[in-house]
């Protein structure tokens, strides 16, 4: 995306689209702001955007890590909610059928 898109992807109601409501980004913002968390946006025209979200890190209790998975990583084993935010009915479906794997692999609970 261009610097100016850029720049205003987390007002509500923006969209680069003919149709949509322009909520999804700043929803997520939102959230991710009263979660004390910071979200950032690298973008390069034409190349892409990537979009990461920190959130605090807690002390879990009763939550098992005790899984290792390759390169040392420990798997979350618990329960949680994932947010996927996307205007592409395709490329959501691709992304939950991807995390009803993963948490079918996991045995996690984790909510859609």
């Amino acid at each position: 995306m261009d610097e100016e898109t850029r720049q205003r992807i987390f007002e509500p109601f923006f969209t680069t689209h003919f149709f949509g409501r322009g909520l999804g980004i700043p929803a997520a913002y939102g959230i991710v702001r009263n979660h004390e968390g910071i979200i950032t946006v690298d973008s390069e025209l034409g190349k892409g955007t990537v979009v990461k979200i920190y959130l605090p890190a807690i002390e879990a209790q009763g939550i098992e890590t005790s899984v290792v998975l390759k390169q040392g990583i420990e798997q979350f084993k618990g329960e949680g909610t994932i947010l996927a935010i996307e205007d592409e009915e395709t490329v959501l479906s691709i992304d939950r059928q991807m995390l009803e794997r993963l948490v079918l692999e996991w045995g996690t609970s984790i909510k859609l």
